[in-house]
């Protein structure tokens, strides 16, 4: 007898577990069929299966019924996408509501109703089972819901935290473009990395991010954020190359030549990390690495006054030295307003200890491109001889 009592109570359980997850769904539904207006999907006893179901129609809401005797899943959609933010925090928290409301309901029958005492135990547990249920989907979990489908979901305290994130990051994202309308570029910059910490898309806003800091011209912060940017695995080849171009400008050579040959990885004919290899070299002093290197370039591309002059160069610096001017000669005469054909001739004039020659060229690289590689202080080194020696 006993052993028949607790199948009883244990068929009882579950199947009514059932119908509180279809409650719970109904939950969800009702709120969003009042909401967009239309129609709404609910699945009882699976995920989004529709063989093997019962189908029932209410207004809005169509029902599949997986025809078993216990339902553990659910699952309602919403055939609009026409709801607010705040319309799809209500839709998603309606389902737990309900849940919660059946709690209360049975907790208070349990405690206060009249009733036979095995009904109260009934209610009781009902009252302990819903609300085991209402935590188990309002506390947020990042474990995926694999979908018949093949989608993925979560839970639905994950998803109103989501959704919260994402009405955090729209205010953010207005304030961001209200920074842009001022045109202050580096204080988008920062609310785009804040938006960053909460957001699942961060390639994209890193992306926006390194834009914003670009046109303010703020290396420094532009290279913090390619090293958040790179930790996405999502930066092209072309964005390695760029965050080698700001790790150079900082005079970072060994982080430069790694994101440079991360964009080679990614596209073996990359031109700009490829000439930027060989110039990081020159920088470090690897003169004959970057004569190699840059030979090769120029047999590709012999027109390229910038290689040539950087060949010349590197050529000079390996202790070639008339080979090494004779290059720099014929990139002056291949583009004479490439500016790092003029830096390289001031300096090799300063190697020569002809300061006010080398100042000339200086001068003139820093006239034709402001930014030309630490130009300023190749300019000052100059005007510092020249006044020694006066």
């Amino acid at each position: 007898m006993e052993i028949i009592t607790v199948v009883f109570w244990v068929i009882i359980i579950f199947s009514f577990r059932g119908y509180t997850i279809l409650l719970h769904e109904l939950g969800h539904a009702i709120t969003a069929a009042y909401l967009s207006g239309e129609k709404v999907t609910v699945y009882i006893g699976s995920y989004s299966e529709r063989g093997n179901t019962i189908y029932l129609k209410w207004g809005l809401i169509e029902c599949y019924l997986k025809k078993s005797f216990i339902w553990e899943q659910g699952h309602c959609v919403i055939a609009s996408n026409s709801l607010t933010l705040n319309g799809q925090i209500l839709y998603t928290l309606m389902g737990p509501v309900v849940t919660v409301l059946c709690t209360i309901v049975f907790g208070l029958l349990a405690y206060y109703a009249v009733i036979p005492d095995w009904i109260r135990v009934f209610f009781g547990l009902m009252s302990f089972i819903t609300l085991i249920d209402a935590l188990r989907t309002l506390i947020p979990s990042k474990r995926p819901i694999y979908k018949t489908n093949g989608g993925i979901g979560y839970n639905d305290g994950q998803n109103v935290r989501n959704l919260f994130n994402q009405k955090r990051l729209s205010a953010k994202l207005k304030e961001v473009n209200i920074a842009l309308d001022h045109k202050d570029y580096e204080g988008a910059g920062d609310l785009l990395l804040e938006m960053i910490k909460k957001s699942r898309h961060k390639a994209y806003y890193y992306r926006y991010a390194v834009n914003c800091y670009s046109q303010a011209k703020q290396l420094e912060k532009l290279a913090t954020t390619y090293v958040g940017f790179e930790k996405t695995g999502e930066m092209n080849s072309n964005e390695y190359a760029d965050a080698g171009l700001v790790s150079a400008y900082l005079c970072h050579y060994e982080t430069a030549l790694r994101y440079f040959e991360k964009a080679i990885a990614l596209q073996a004919d990359h031109e700009v990390a490829l000439s930027n290899i060989a110039f990081s070299h020159i920088m470090m002093g690897h003169y004959e690495k970057a004569l190699s290197l840059f030979d090769q370039l120029v047999q590709n591309n012999p027109e390229n006054a910038y290689l040539v002059a950087n060949k010349g160069l590197a050529s000079f610096k390996s202790g070639q030295t008339e080979a090494g001017l004779k290059e720099m000669e014929r990139a002056l005469e291949i583009n004479p307003e490439e500016p790092y054909t003029h830096r390289s001739l001031g300096i090799y004039y300063l190697d020569q200890n002809d300061s006010v020659r080398a100042l000339e060229y200086f001068k003139k690289a820093k006239e034709l491109n402001p930014d030309t590689h630490i130009i300023d202080a190749l300019i000052a080194k100059a005007e510092a001889i020249s006044i020694t020696k006066t």
